[in-house]
C-alpha cells in the first residue's frame, strides 16, 4: 500500500492513480527514421486513406503494445511492489 496525504491506498487505487496521471500527461515527441522508399510508401498510404502520420503511428504503437500485453501501469506497479517488499 502507498501512503497519500496520510491515507493508505490499495494496490488497485495506486494503479488507477498511475493510469490517471498517464492519461493527463502531455504527448511526448518521438522521431521515426525510415528509408526513403518506406517513407514515401507510408506518406502515400496516409494521404490516400486520410490519416495524419502522427495519429496513425501512435495508434499502431498502442495496438502493438496492447497485443503484446505490455502496460506501463503494470510495470510501474510491479516496481512499486518490489520497493515495498524490500522494506
Amino acid at each position: 500500500m502507498e501512503e497519500n496525504c496520510g491515507k493508505k491506498l490499495t494496490s488497485e487505487q495506486f494503479s488507477s492513480t498511475i493510469a490517471l496521471m498517464a492519461a493527463k500527461s502531455k504527448p511526448v515527441k518521438t522521431s521515426v527514421l525510415l528509408p526513403p522508399e518506406e517513407a514515401a510508401r507510408f506518406d502515400a498510404y496516409c494521404r490516400e486513406r486520410g490519416y495524419k502520420k502522427s495519429t496513425l503511428i501512435a495508434r499502431l504503437i498502442r495496438e502493438y503494445l496492447n497485443r503484446e500485453g505490455f502496460s506501463v501501469q503494470r510495470k510501474l506497479f510491479d516496481e512499486h511492489s518490489k520497493k515495498q517488499d524490500g522494506k
